[in-house]
């Protein structure tokens, strides 16, 4: 898989809350962003991204992987991109327990991993993940905020509060974490972005510009520049994926959430 990312402060922000890392030895692509108004938001990001990194790098069975993971064969290939999310979650509420001006401290985190032709997309928060495919942008994540549970008519009047949460690593009493597993197609490309992108540059312009532009690092410079025109009112972040060859036989597609409980990490499949 070939993935370029680029990350920008913005026009507004004194520091770069947004942090991602690139694995290429593992197909890999993590992006996080730092809680703004929390303590830490820019070590919550760089903390978590790391932490995943380590994990997938680390590779291997942990002694005991309790829950039903291995029982989900899509999911294999991925399982410790996933235990690496669940890592980064207790790492941010370990180093706030250590050092108590951290207490608190969150992070979105969105992450594509591609295997043998399979694609795995996970998130925690309004980061997004979207296919572009057929000349048209498709969100392949659902955000966890609260302007998200609102009825599309009411956003609008809401869209002063679009910032607030309702999962995040790092907080909360228990962490749920969003996959999507699907076919890595050659004829789609993958983006991944922070809100610093999709709150100021609209889908269609970002469609047009993955049209019109072959060069991936140019659609990355472009698409910054287009956050800026529309405000920049937070750091950008943003990343696009894409394959050269279609798998011989497309995986199925396969949508859930892995959830930390008494019996260890379970998935749930939606789809």
């Amino acid at each position: 898989m070939h993935i370029v990312a680029k990350t920008d402060v913005g026009l507004v922000r004194k520091r770069n809350e947004d942090y991602f890392v690139l694995v290429p030895d593992h197909d890999l692509v993590v992006l996080c962003d730092g809680m703004g108004g929390h303590p830490g938001g820019d070590l919550a990001s760089r903390l978590a991204a790391e932490e995943v990194q380590r994990t997938v790098l680390d590779g291997g069975d942990p002694p005991v992987l309790p829950g039903n993971l291995k029982q989900i064969e899509s999911l294999a290939p991925f399982v410790d991109l996933i235990l690496g999310v669940f890592a980064a979650d207790q790492a941010l509420r370990s180093y706030g327990r250590k050092h108590a001006e951290y207490q608190g401290m969150g992070t979105t985190l969105a992450a594509l991993q591609e295997h043998q032709g399979t694609l795995c997309a996970v998130h925690v928060g309004d980061s997004r993940v979207y296919v572009f495919r057929g000349g048209k942008l498709h969100q392949l994540t659902e955000d966890h905020s609260y302007i998200a549970t609102l009825p599309e008519a009411a956003r609008a009047s809401f869209a002063g509060i679009r910032n607030i949460l309702t999962r995040a690593v790092g907080v909360g009493d228990e962490l749920e974490v969003d996959f999507s597993i699907g076919p890595a197609q050659a004829n789609e490309l993958y983006l991944l972005c922070t809100d610093g992108l999709h709150n100021y540059v609209s889908e269609e312009r970002i469609a047009e510009v993955l049209t019109g532009q072959s060069d991936r690092e140019s659609c990355l410079a472009t698409l910054i520049e287009d956050a800026k025109a529309g405000g920049g009112g937070d750091n950008i972040t943003l990343a696009l994926a894409w394959v050269d060859k279609s798998p011989p036989k497309p995986a199925a597609r396969v949508h859930g959430a892995v959830i930390s409980g008494p019996a260890g990490l379970n998935a749930h499949i939606q789809s």
